[in-house]
């Protein structure tokens, strides 16, 4: 009885009475231009006094609206904008909030005053949300590959490092957070780079020599990628997460990510996993075990064709992190730790055994022959801090430090046949000094240790024990339109290298910088450097065959400090309209090390020898962004660039492994919703050779992509298709030392969704 009672009470409560205005309620979200949601941007509800700060997914909700038209206003740190929406009764309404393009801030690589790309001396590419997103591979290498004055090295999948205007290795420096990757990829370029590209929250590329705050290994460029596993300031909502599951068809990838933040007012956490698996990738041409198919006469002509597989090029890899920070009324501390696992095949390496030659009734067992492969471990732990005005005369003081123990084995033939071991540890601390006159300026000091060992038959670099140290200071001023930047810096290393006497190296780069601003949507600035390099470990003391690149390679203990002369051109426009990139450079580096081809052979391998000589590295960067349509919203802008790197002995030849000439175009659209893409890229023949190397053909690759994103109170959906290779092209990359025998992969279908909460 009592139950029909207020089945009854409630029925009358639904009805609605006659003259009653029915309540709604608004919910929203604000989303950056690159498609990130943008957190903590206050909303205010005009005329209400009514206002909710965006959480960490964007999103904010007023309750209880009478219904009718309301102005939103939706301040950030960067701008403040306007919106109306009208308020239905007793419903739901929702608004995306799409802010208005706003420039890159450079925190970390490439200023120590948080400029943006616009007001920088120097070339620099940001890439970050959906970008990145539809962007990342099992490589950060493949990952930027596609980026203005960017490539890779290729060793499949698993293993491709950054090639920065025909620079890579201990040329390029690949830094986590703002300190070293410090693993040994630079070592080889079989050794992948112990970071996960599906973690990172954005990647900072500066082009040219960055020796002045990130020292030897910037000597030709950085390559910062940011994380969250340390947080730097208190979380918008006690708990947010994200999740995120692709697969595709070349490699059958499955990967799975999640991470998770949270915490209140005085501390912050973090936590994330991934793992990742692929099998053998398929390429646009017959895989060795096909091609050993066919010549034992096998392949029948009613046969499907071959579809081709690089041998011993399957991934598998998994890690994860948990991080917190404490929050202070002017100051935080955070630290997290880390670990990275990958087990991957080393194409190049596995070989088929005629099945005639193998022992009766093992044929079939002896088909095909196991390849190398690395089993790689690190476990990492990093701090990470900051006090505004710790004591008079300076702004604020800002440290970064973290410590590695890295192994890796090389298996050959399901046994061990090498292990490297890497203990190293890398720390910076840096002061903002308060303005002295019209300059303001930031110094510091960065220590960077590592004990390498490698045991084994490829040990052809001797256990080394390695510091350095480094002192630097930049200073800046501003008058009218104009902007000068300028610094020095001082580092000393020194080696130990087990059967080798102990050798100490001192370098000094300094640089002078000036832009204009022109406008406040476009600059024109130049850079000028001057930049050392200190000799790394495997150029002085390589010794003994490298499979990785079918090399026997010597090191030289005399060769002495790199000094590169390089002059940057930059001529940049970011804003409404029309939008472009110019960068010209030209970089003569006396006493280059390389390694130089002999022509003779040793243990069956050919002999290079690490050496040195005069260089001239020259080239542009260039890009051009047309808007077709903007209108409510929606976006669709024609985009045009091309880059170029030559690279020349001054004596006479070229440098190894240049990247050729390419030229690309594309169309972008985007929505609040959808966004989508096309992209062609044309790469030349590469005929521009160093002694004994081989020519490369040029190819075209086509990529097209396309996103709908779904947004809902509680979680926001994110369904992805990436195309690759449509055309499935033989692609060959010079820069790899295996490009005759590895081609890229072929066509191929990346599906995804990624959850936000």
């Amino acid at each position: 009885m009592h139950s029909g009672i207020f089945r009854f009470i409630a029925a009358l409560a639904a009805i609605p009475l006659s003259g009653t205005v029915l309540a709604g309620d608004l919910e929203g979200r604000v989303i950056e231009a690159s498609g990130l949601p943008q957190a903590g941007a206050t909303v205010h509800l005009l005329d209400t006094g009514k206002s909710a700060v965006s959480d960490a997914r964007g999103h904010f909700h007023f309750e209880n609206l009478p219904p009718g038209e309301y102005a939103l206003r939706i301040e950030t740190d960067e701008d403040v904008e306007i919106r109306r929406v009208d308020v239905a009764e007793d419903g739901l309404t929702h608004i995306d909030v799409v802010l208005a393009a706003q420039l890159d801030a450079i925190e970390v690589s490439a200023s120590a005053f948080g400029r943006s790309a616009l007001e920088m001396t120097q070339p620099v590419e940001i890439i970050n949300g959906d970008e990145l997103n539809r962007l990342a591979q099992a490589s950060i290498g493949a990952t930027l590959s596609s980026q203005l004055g960017v490539t890779s090295t290729y060793f499949g999948p698993a293993s491709g490092r950054p090639v920065i205007r025909g620079l890579t290795g201990n040329r390029v420096r690949v830094q986590q957070d703002g300190i070293g990757s410090m693993d040994v990829s630079a070592l080889s370029p079989d050794h992948a780079v112990a970071i996960e590209p599906l973690l990172i929250d954005s990647v900072e590329i500066v082009k040219g020599p960055a020796t002045l705050l990130y020292g030897n290994g910037a000597f030709g460029g950085v390559i910062n990628m940011t994380d969250s596993r340390i947080p730097e300031e208190s979380p918008f909502t006690p708990f947010s997460g994200a999740l995120e599951l692709r697969g595709d068809t070349a490699a059958n990838q499955r990967s799975f990510v999640a991470r998770f933040d949270g915490g209140g007012e005085r501390f912050a956490w973090h936590a994330d996993a991934f793992t990742r698996n692929t099998d053998e990738v398929e390429i646009p041409v017959p895989g060795e075990s096909e091609i050993l198919h066919a010549a034992e006469g096998h392949a029948d002509a009613g046969e499907e064709p071959f579809t081709g597989v690089l041998l011993n090029s399957d991934v598998e890899t998994r890690g994860g992190a948990l991080g917190a920070s404490w929050f202070g009324e002017d100051r935080f501390f955070g630290m997290s730790v880390s670990t990275y696992d990958s087990n991957y095949g080393v194409p190049g390496h596995a070989h088929e055994e005629p099945a005639d030659e193998a022992e009766p009734g093992h044929a079939e067992e002896h088909a095909h022959e196991e390849g190398v492969r690395i089993d790689l471990e690190q476990l990492r732990y990093d701090l990470k801090g900051r006090i505004d005005n710790p004591f008079g005369g300076i702004e604020s003081l800002t440290f970064r430090a973290g410590y590695n123990d890295y192994e890796h084995r090389e298996i050959e033939e399901g046994s061990i046949a090498t292990t490297f071991t890497n203990d190293a540890y890398d720390a910076r601390f840096e002061m903002t000094h308060a303005p002295v006159g019209e300059w303001r300026g930031a110094f510091g000091v960065q220590l960077h240790g590592r004990d390498f060992a490698a045991v084994g038959e490829e040990a052809y670099v001797p256990p080394t024990t390695a510091q350095s140290i480094g002192v630097f200071l930049v200073e800046e001023r501003e008058f009218d339109e104009w902007r000068l930047e300028v610094g020095g810096r001082i580092e000393t290393q020194e080696q130990d290298a087990q059967g080798f006497a102990s050798e100490s190296d001192t370098a000094f780069s300094t640089s002078a910088g000036i832009v204009r601003q022109l406008g406040e949507a476009q600059s024109l600035g130049v850079n000028l450097t001057r930049a050392q390099r200190m000799p790394d470990i495997e150029e002085r003391y390589s010794e003994g065959p490298h499979l990785a690149t079918l090399q026997y390679e010597i090191g030289d203990p005399s060769l002495h400090t790199e000094t590169a002369n390089n002059i940057d051109l930059t001529w940049r426009k970011a804003g409404d309209g029309v939008n472009w990139t110019l960068n010209l450079y030209y970089n003569r580096v006396d006493d280059f090390i390389y390694l130089e081809n002999t022509g003779t052979e040793l243990d069956g391998l050919p002999v290079a020898v690490y050496t040195q000589s005069d260089a001239v590295l020259k080239g542009y960067e260039a890009e051009i962004v047309l808007p077709l349509l903007e209108e409510n919203g929606d976006a669709l802008d024609f985009r045009v660039f091309s880059d170029y790197t030559r690279g020349t002995l001054t004596s006479g030849g070229n440098l190894p492994r240049m990247p050729p000439r390419r030229i690309g175009a594309g169309l972008d659209y985007t929505a609040t919703q959808w966004t989508a893409g096309i992209e062609a890229i044309r790469y030349d023949e590469q005929d521009k050779l160093a002694a004994h190397e081989l020519p490369t053909e040029g190819y075209t690759v086509l990529d097209a992509s396309v996103s709908y994103r779904i947004f809902r109170p509680h979680a926001d959906w994110n369904v992805f298709l990436r195309a690759s290779n449509l055309l499935d092209t033989e692609a060959r990359r010079h820069s790899s030392f295996l490009k005759d025998l590895a081609p890229l992969p072929g066509r191929n279908f990346t599906v995804g969704v990624r959850a936000g909460f």
